[in-house]
């Protein structure tokens, strides 16, 4: 396998759900032109080009297939392990997409769902044809993803296979001060406080969001310094929307920005004012339209402002200092020890990553604060691989620094893995194989999937009235209700109905 069919592979998983989303969610003539435009840029993908060509070794393919497959296993994808409180939501949209018509409506409220359904549609459309939801299309679906994504850093970080399994441990110290404090007499932090998230949380609570994620940032890592095909890569993020919105957001600006700087800051005019920027630019702008003007739709009843205007302000920057500014401090002072090592990304784009991650950590959206803990998933994967790189060439070369402090902060970094690593090993007794073999040894049990006839009444009923439920739910007489959805929706029947 090399990269060009690795990417050929990436953006076919990424383009499927939109293929699906456009034929269940948009009257035929748009879902047609939709389709026809996907497919026009996928056919683009076969155009031979110049571009050096990285080749994966059988063994490697193995090992990151086998990687992949383990990885899924114990993220809770399928049922085969144990699940983090979010698969009661995730299940329940596997089994809403199933059962019900799309476009997805709540006829007990009489609205619409508004949520990027891309991760569940491919299984629920294998249940629909097989009239039965399979939990192994769905850990098989997922474990693709985490191999797409997996082979992408693996390159980036130079295919050291202790730094793959290092990568989804590696998390902030914010956490850890959270979990201390939250039920002593001295401080109350909340609980949507700005903290940095490991891979490793996002896998097991977030893989609809973290595996289109992490396909697209090593994508676009190796496309944009490693092959130089920048123009390459707006199609695809734009492929990323329905699968998770709050990264995709984040793809979107950093690849703003490196355009901006390759276009305009190095006066490369004449590649963007070329005929190529329409199938590049242009088209891929257009086809996500729709998409947008669905998300657009959402009721906006959701938690939402400044993080200080929920606290005291001085409570906020108390609690933003150990949620956030000391993880800030600690990865920063780790990367700048590492700047030469890494040879991969410039200084001032690491640097403007950290200026974009305390600028997105201002802001709260969602009870828990989703908008930062998602946002952040982009940025927090470049910075590891940056550190992983950096990490491996002073290894090799036995370049280690002089300083005690840097090599303490190493250490506390290094704690910090093992630490999130002991709160993960019940995984290894919890799930169907020990279920299985030595029952009395755990009392793992998955979730159901049916549990309630759609995904709004189990938000409703399991988070009350936290507006969890409404975060799901689209404005009735939107423009995507009038003029875009498949179906009048208010004459459409639902099973939960």
């Amino acid at each position: 396998m090399h990269t060009t069919l690795l990417r050929l592979l990436s953006i076919a998983y990424l383009l499927i759900p939109n293929v699906l989303f456009s034929y269940g969610w948009f009257r035929q003539p748009y879902a047609i032109l939709l389709v026809v435009g996907y497919c026009f840029l996928l056919g683009r993908e076969f155009i031979p080009h110049d571009s050096p060509k990285s080749y994966f070794k059988k063994r490697e393919v193995l090992f990151l297939a086998l990687f992949a497959l383990v990885w899924t296993f114990f993220s809770g994808a399928g049922g085969f392990s144990d699940q983090k409180s979010d698969f009661f939501a995730h299940n329940a949209k596997f089994y809403d997409l199933y059962k019900n018509p799309w476009p997805t409506y709540f006829p007990e409220i009489g609205r619409f769902a508004c949520y990027y359904f891309g991760y569940y549609l491919f299984p629920a459309f294998v249940a629909k044809l097989s009239g039965q939801l399979s939990p192994m299309v769905i850990y098989l679906w997922t474990a693709l993803g985490f191999f797409l994504g997996l082979s992408w850093v693996y390159l980036l970080i130079n295919r050291r296979k202790w730094a793959l399994f290092a990568l989804f441990w590696i998390r902030g110290l914010g956490f850890i001060l959270y979990l201390f404090f939250r039920n002593t007499e001295w401080l109350s932090i909340p609980i949507y406080r700005p903290v940095i998230n490991g891979l490793i949380q996002h896998s097991s609570y977030v893989p609809n969001q973290l595996i289109g994620t992490m396909i697209l940032t090593g994508m676009l890592l190796d496309a944009v310094f490693v092959r130089k095909r920048i123009a390459t890569m707006a199609f695809p993020i734009t492929l990323n929307f329905i699968w998770a919105i709050f990264p995709s957001i984040t793809l979107t600006l950093l690849y703003a920005g490196l355009c901006g700087y390759h276009y305009i800051g190095k006066r490369n005019y004449k590649e963007l004012w070329s005929w190529t920027s329409i199938p590049n630019f242009l088209l891929p702008a257009l086809l996500i339209l729709p998409t947008l003007g669905y998300f657009l739709s959402a009721n906006g009843s959701t938690i939402k402002g400044w993080i200080w205007s929920f606290d005291p302000p001085a409570d906020a920057l108390l609690y933003y200092v150990l949620g956030l500014g000391l993880d800030l401090l600690l990865y920063y002072y780790i990367l700048q020890s590492l700047w030469e090592r890494q040879r991969l990304l410039p200084v001032g784009f690491i640097k403007a990553l950290f200026v974009l991650l305390v600028l997105l950590s201002t802001y709260r959206m969602g009870y828990h604060n989703d908008w930062f803990y998602r946002t952040q998933i982009p940025i927090f994967l470049i910075l590891i691989i940056v550190l992983l790189r950096a990490f491996d060439t002073m290894l090799t070369h036995k370049s280690w620094p002089q300083s005690r402090l840097t090599l303490g902060v190493y250490a506390l970094a290094v704690f910090m893995m093992i630490l999130q690593m002991s709160s993960y090993v019940h995984q290894l007794k919890d799930n169907v194989l020990i279920k299985t073999l030595a029952p009395s040894l755990t009392t793992f049990k998955p979730m159901p999937y049916d549990r309630y006839p759609n995904v709004y009444q189990l938000m409703k009923d399991v988070y009350k009235d936290r507006g969890d439920a409404e975060q799901y739910l689209g404005n009735k007489g939107s423009f995507y209700e009038q003029h875009l959805a498949k179906t009048p929706i208010n004459t459409k029947t639902c099973q939960s109905e």
